[in-house]
């Protein structure tokens, strides 16, 4: 459907998504006024997801939050393919008895390199698939005056409908979502910035290397121990992908930059386009999803260069839990003496003790209050331990 059939399907009562474009703070605010007072004239469901600081100026202008919800921008737009799931999940939720929705959403673009900004546009593509049909209208401001020009020439092909002050028109530029995902596999990747260590997967028999080879890396950029499962995890769920699609092997590189484990599969196989994005079922034409690996890292991204699919997975190493403290360990520290820690929580607490006397010294008396329990009432097998199991060492 070309932008002038999505407009008229928009005024049917469709799927309404159109960027707004401003330059002054004023225009966007008279902008968003008109918006949430067209959706509570009509009873309709309606979100607006900016800063906080124009959140804090919306109201001004309102007098009133009745009628409309208000999120803080930042904590919404957290990844790309999670941030999508959010708004999916919503918009249905919203709309499943028929009343209409409308969510006005500005994207945070700031902080970002090339790769993550071009992530972020698909969002914006996947939508026009996503919320097809959807009775939902969908406003998308851009800040002419601080953006970059490259990301106001693409909004012109990810949105149907452009706004301008009081004008909406069809997007002359406006692409098919599909072939716009297409051109964004076909870029490059960054070069890896950290020490790269790779291998090669032949099947799923071989995972059980990937995941000591990952959890080896995360006992010494100490990784907080859930984060190291969901990295697992998602790795788990491209290799499954790779071998349902492929009778080949498939290389795993892996390194640490920037504050981040970036994890990257690379084989001869086919994605669908929105693969990370949209939830496919296994026997969708568009091929395998990715859904999982979308969901628990913090960014996933899909190239196909020269036959090759390239999967990227970041996990953020999170400042502030970069390195536990004594009492975040406490919890497990009987638990691990006992030998029932699941094993990345067991890289994660031997990197510690390493390193703390304090609590090597508790995990000492953990186990020999363990060895006194065997000696008196034989639990030694019950808890996994050798008989003769030494508490001192």
């Amino acid at each position: 459907m070309n932008a002038a059939g999505v407009l008229n399907a928009e005024r049917a009562g469709g799927y309404n998504h159109r960027a707004l474009l401003y330059n002054t703070m004023d225009e966007l605010m008279d902008a968003l006024v008109q918006f949430v007072d067209e959706g509570r004239a009509g009873d309709e469901h309606v979100l607006v997801v900016v800063s906080r600081e124009k959140g804090e100026m919306l109201l001004d202008r309102l007098g009133s939050s009745a009628g409309f919800e208000l999120l803080d921008a930042a904590d919404v737009y957290t990844s790309p393919t999670r941030t999508l799931a959010a708004y999916i999940g919503g918009v249905r939720e919203s709309t499943s008895g028929g009343r209409r929705m409308r969510v006005a959403g500005e994207p945070i673009w700031a902080g970002h390199d090339a790769t993550v900004v071009a992530e972020w546009a698909c969002v914006e593509a996947a939508c026009n698939i996503a919320f097809a049909g959807s009775p939902l209208t969908m406003l998308c401001p851009y800040d002419m005056s601080v953006l970059d020009p490259g990301i106001i020439a693409t909004c012109r092909h990810t949105h149907p409908n452009i706004q301008h002050g009081e004008r909406t028109s069809p997007s002359e530029h406006f692409d098919d979502p599909r072939q716009f995902r297409i051109r964004v596999q076909s870029m490059g990747l960054p070069s890896a910035a950290g020490v790269v260590e790779s291998v090669t997967v032949n099947g799923l028999s071989d995972l059980s290397d990937v995941h000591s080879r990952v959890e080896d890396m995360a006992r010494r950029d100490i990784m907080r121990p859930d984060r190291v499962s969901d990295l697992l995890r998602a790795i788990d769920d491209v290799f499954v992908t790779v071998f349902v699609h492929s009778t080949g092997s498939a290389t795993l590189r892996y390194w640490v930059e920037r504050q981040r484990v970036i994890c990257e599969v690379a084989g001869a196989w086919t994605t669908a386009p929105f693969a990370g994005f949209i939830q496919y079922v296994d026997n969708d034409d568009d091929g395998p999803g990715l859904w999982p690996s979308g969901q628990l890292a913090d960014l996933i991204v899909v190239r196909e260069l020269d036959g090759v699919t390239v999967v990227r997975l970041e996990v953020l190493l999170e400042p502030d839990h970069v390195i536990p403290t004594c009492g975040e360990y406490a919890e497990f520290l009987g638990v691990f003496a006992l030998g029932a820690c699941v094993p990345s929580e067991v890289v994660m607490i031997e990197g510690h003790l390493a390193e703390c006397a304090a609590c090597t010294a508790e995990v000492v008396e953990h186990r020999a209050v363990v060895a006194m329990l065997d000696i008196v009432f034989g639990t030694a097998d019950l808890i996994g331990l050798p008989a003769d199991s030494d508490p001192d060492r």
